[in-house]
């Protein structure tokens, strides 16, 4: 289903897991999400006075996905990224009843 006409989206995979045995964490691909749609949002660099900096994005898959808000996903492209909090939109506009069939989920960078 394509139904607000994502021509060129992207297939992107969704990892979980539990613990390893030693308690670290252990992702695998547990399914892919096709039609995925994402842009990268924002750079933060104030980690107190570290030299690091958090990326930020937003992935927009089709609503009926399977996209937790404690999953990793890895794009086309390779990179890895991490859900913060639950996707967001997962319904028709309350004023107008338009469905744009997806929904959003804020990402950040893992490395």
């Amino acid at each position: 289903m394509n139904p607000i006409g994502i021509t060129f989206g992207q297939t992107v995979t969704v990892r979980r897991g539990g613990r390893d045995r030693t308690g670290d964490q252990a992702l695998v691909d547990h399914h892919t999400i096709d039609q995925a749609v994402f842009w990268q949002e924002s750079v933060s660099g104030d980690d107190n006075f570290r030299d690091t900096s958090t990326v930020y994005g937003q992935l927009s898959v089709p609503r009926d996905a399977d996209l937790l808000a404690t999953d990793h996903v890895r794009l086309a492209d390779g990179s890895t990224w991490v859900a913060v909090g639950a996707p967001a939109w997962n319904h028709v506009h309350p004023m107008t009843g338009w469905d744009p069939g997806y929904k959003v989920a804020r990402m950040k960078g893992v490395s």
